[in-house]
């Protein structure tokens, strides 16, 4: 009887899948995208981990500190204690409950660094692809990476080679900056045709292909009104022992303890700006703000005028209420226990 061997072949096939790019990946940022904070300067990685989760790292030399704040992020992660067991990097990794988003966007990324005397920098909506990793260096030919991006003949703020998403404020009123020019870091990779922002809010868009024509990639600068086009009106003349000034260039204020104590449990709940040289306190989205005066209580009950600005860029204001609360917690534990004022303003 022949002996009948039979030989069996196992075939190694390599699945994959398009890899996309992170926005962040050691990518140099600064206090509130602008370069000139150059103290502020740390390096940003943000990358897929897993089926859901991603990874925020921070790389300083003396970095201490690194937090994601604001209001609840799109998908309600848990946030990782800071880890900091490898020498000048903080990281943080965040895990989604259920399905991720398709792009994440950071409120606040918040950090510190020893050089700076503890001072906190931040910088708002970071924003990136969940799915974004961190490949290793393109080699030239695959390279869509820009060395300069200019709006209406400036390089634009918070300008970094491999940034794909730009978020620019625009002040209310203005035109939508003009892309004027698109400089690839590899002079042979090409630049599609620009898509200029119809108006504000709107986005620019553009494409770069590279060199050997593999990668395609996508910018976008999105355009929204930022802050008003003119300080607050100034006040009518009142004798000094007529008013009581929280927050005004007008009149002399009295002693705040601490004008934003996270209330509603935000890090940040406003954030002092000057337009044409007016100084005005800016709402950054948070539920709500808690002005804390309790070791320089105020006597208003003789009073019977309150007086205050607002601004808001919001278009539809239908429905919408503005609260405001003065409270007197006298030693209470809670609120329920005091007396108040409550005020409720439909705009």
């Amino acid at each position: 009887m022949k002996k009948i061997t039979l030989l069996f072949m196992f075939l190694a096939v390599s699945l994959g899948y398009a890899q996309i790019d992170s926005n962040y990946c050691s990518t140099d940022v600064f206090h509130f995208d602008n370069p000139a904070e150059v103290n502020s300067a740390m390096k940003l990685t943000i990358e897929n981990t897993g089926a859901s989760t991603m990874k925020i790292t921070a790389a300083a030399a003396d970095i201490t500190f690194l937090a994601i704040e604001g209001p609840p992020m799109a998908g309600n992660p848990t946030k990782s204690v800071g880890d900091a067991s490898v020498s000048g990097e903080i990281s943080i990794i965040l895990t989604y409950p259920g399905a991720p988003p398709t792009d994440v966007v950071f409120p606040f990324i918040q950090w510190e660094k020893t050089s700076t005397g503890g001072a906190r920098w931040q910088i708002l909506n970071a924003t990136t692809p969940f799915l974004g990793v961190c490949a290793p260096p393109p080699t030239p030919q695959e390279d869509i990476t820009l060395s300069d991006l200019k709006l209406d003949g400036v390089t634009i703020a918070g300008f970094n080679s491999t940034k794909k998403i730009y978020n620019i404020g625009v002040t209310l009123g203005g035109s939508a900056p003009v892309v004027t020019s698109v400089t690839p870091t590899n002079t042979n990779a090409k630049v599609g045709a620009i898509t200029q922002a119809s108006g504000v809010p709107g986005s620019a868009t553009f494409n770069v292909t590279s060199e050997d024509t593999t990668v395609n990639q996508t910018y976008t600068i999105n355009f929204t009104f930022q802050g008003p086009p003119t300080p607050a009106q100034t006040p009518p003349a009142r004798a000094a022992a007529d008013v009581i000034s929280v927050y005004s260039d007008a009149y002399a204020d009295i002693t705040i303890d601490d004008f934003d104590f996270g209330l509603c449990g935000a890090s940040a709940a406003v954030r002092e700006e000057s337009i044409s040289g007016n100084l005005i306190q800016h709402y950054l989205g948070a539920p709500c703000q808690g002005i804390d005066m309790q070791n320089n209580r105020v006597d208003a009950s003789t009073f019977t005028n309150l007086h205050f600005d607002f601004f808001t860029d919001e278009t539809n204001l239908i429905g919408k209420v503005f609260n405001l609360k003065l409270v007197d917690w006298n030693g209470n534990p809670t609120e329920a226990g005091s007396t108040g004022l409550d005020s409720n303003l439909s705009v």
